[in-house]
């Protein structure tokens, strides 16, 4: 018997969402080799996620696609909620200023979403898409990975092997099943029927058309527009609800009768799916990494899941590109694990809330509910967790950086599209390097960093921030030290404190230089 065929490549990466589809843009960027592995025949035919926020935006500009997908998504206006008898509870408007500078969230059809991803990943020739490609088996050599593939389409079985594998091949994660990672159940667990329409004529533009929520203790439902011409439902099960026939076209249409009949549309899906709270105990074993939902699943009544996923990737891309670079060691893969999952628990934790208030199914606790909800124009800002590895102590570590507008020869532009990505050194000062000591202009130089003056002083000619956001957000500080992923590691109010930050950071990194 002839011996396997085996490739090589420094990252293989196991399925082809969006979780996928964005490490592969990060590694390509950085001209790092990667194969991604995709099960099914191209993109994937019908929608799953419908939602994605400013901070995800802030990662589609970074990775060049800001103007594509803006001819794709819809900006998010607000959210309504109804009680049973149709009275409006809350109209709630989402008027804050995000630190990303983008609108706080869009809506969108996930086809066309991952058709852009994949153009862009496309435009890397280091890495390549292998579709209909079936990963069998891993095995972790300690120095490396080997993947076993079975082409679908020939039969042929052949190995890969990569440096780092990572999992990105979803809730039933082939990969974490492999590397034998369990995961913790945080407690949600409810049944919902979720239809997507595709409508015949295009949809008038609606105030508070994207998130309805319908507080009915008889059938919880969630309903609103994800797209172009597409509209989303999503009707919780009950004791009483047959699962062999609740799933059925003429189900479907029959929940929808209040709002919709099949004169207005096309019934593109309609499945049942089990709303869960799954998070693995680790993102990573050796040289396997999870990321997306092989790593971690919620409710989605944040529209966090495809999100977390999006910032998993973004972290991984930039802490892969540190190690494979040897600048640093493996190690930086326990803080993405740590980072990663804490963050996620947050915002899994607070989807279930959210969660526990819509599908209220006793009377009197959605009575109560209606009561909390029962108000307009809320005060508290969107939901936005810290960082929670690989920052510092000072002020502002673990927050997004603020992206201000600039002000330039060539018109308005958000600072990202200036001064690109990767670690970034923002000042209101002008640093320099003599100033700075030994240990920390390493730092700056092993780490490339974009020293860059936001406001610079004395000076009618350079960019300059077009308001005053950027230096209020900073407060006392006079430096801020950005991660490639666009949170804060901290900041230092004068040059003393800035060589401190930068050898905290070496030393957060596990850099060997």
């Amino acid at each position: 018997m002839s011996a396997r065929r085996r490739e090589r490549t420094e990252v293989l990466i196991v399925g082809f969402g969006p979780t996928g589809q964005v490490l592969s843009a990060v590694l390509g960027a950085a001209g790092h080799s990667a194969i991604a592995c995709e099960k099914h025949e191209g993109v994937y035919p019908t929608p799953r996620a419908g939602h994605f926020d400013h901070e995800v935006m802030r990662v589609f500009q970074d990775l060049g696609i800001a103007e594509d997908v803006l001819e794709l998504a819809l900006p998010a206006d607000g959210s309504v909620t109804v009680d049973a008898t149709g009275k409006l509870l809350s109209k709630r408007r989402m008027p804050w200023e995000t630190p990303s500078g983008w609108n706080y969230a869009y809506y969108f059809y996930q086809p066309h979403l991952e058709q852009v991803l994949n153009t862009r990943v496309a435009g890397f020739p280091s890495v390549t898409l292998r579709t209909h490609q079936e990963v069998v088996s891993i095995h972790d050599l300690g120095s490396s990975v080997v993947a076993t593939v079975r082409d679908l389409d020939s039969g042929e079985v052949y190995e890969i092997e990569a440096e780092y594998v990572v999992g990105a091949d979803g809730a039933n994660s082939r990969v974490r099943s492999e590397i034998s990672v369990e995961q913790d159940d945080l407690g949600y667990d409810d049944e919902w029927l979720v239809v997507d329409v595709r409508m015949h004529d295009e949809i008038a533009p609606q105030p508070f058309d994207f998130a309805r929520f319908y507080l009915d203790p008889l059938r919880p439902i969630v309903g609103g527009r994800i797209g172009g011409r597409y509209r989303r439902w999503e009707f919780k099960l009950t004791h009483d609800d047959d699962r062999s026939t609740f799933d059925t076209p003429e189900s479907a249409w029959s929940l929808l009768k209040p709002w919709m009949t099949p004169t207005d549309g096309e019934l593109i899906r309609h499945s049942i799916y089990r709303f869960s709270s799954l998070v693995a105990q680790t993102f990573h074993r050796g040289r396997v990494i999870l990321a997306g939902d092989a790593a971690h699943t919620m409710p989605p009544f944040l529209g966090q899941g495809m999100c977390s996923g999006v910032r998993d990737a973004q972290m991984l891309g930039w802490v892969l590109d540190l190690i494979l670079r040897k600048i640093a060691s493996d190690e930086l893969l326990e803080a993405y694990s740590d980072g990663r999952r804490a963050n996620v628990v947050t915002y899994v934790r607070e989807s279930m809330r959210m969660g526990q208030i819509v599908s209220a199914v006793d009377p009197e606790e959605a009575r109560k509910n209606a009561v909390l909800l029962e108000t307009t124009e809320p005060v508290r800002p969107p939901f936005q967790p810290l960082a929670e590895s690989v920052i510092s102590a000072s002020p502002r570590a673990g927050e997004l950086a603020v992206q201000p507008v600039m002000v330039t020869a060539g018109g308005p532009k958000l600072l990202d599209d200036l001064i690109g990505t990767g670690f970034r050194l923002l000042s209101i000062q002008e640093v320099r390097l003599p100033d700075l000591t030994r240990g920390a202009r390493r730092v700056l130089e092993s780490l490339g960093v974009t020293r860059f003056v936001v406001n610079p002083p004395n000076s009618t000619e350079l960019p300059r921030a077009g308001d005053d956001r950027f230096t209020k957000w900073l407060g006392d500080a006079a430096f801020v030290l950005v991660r490639p992923d666009n949170y804060v590691f901290g900041s230092a109010r004068d040059l003393i404190e800035l060589s401190a930050l930068l050898v905290e950071l070496k030393r957060a990194l596990v850099l060997s230089a």
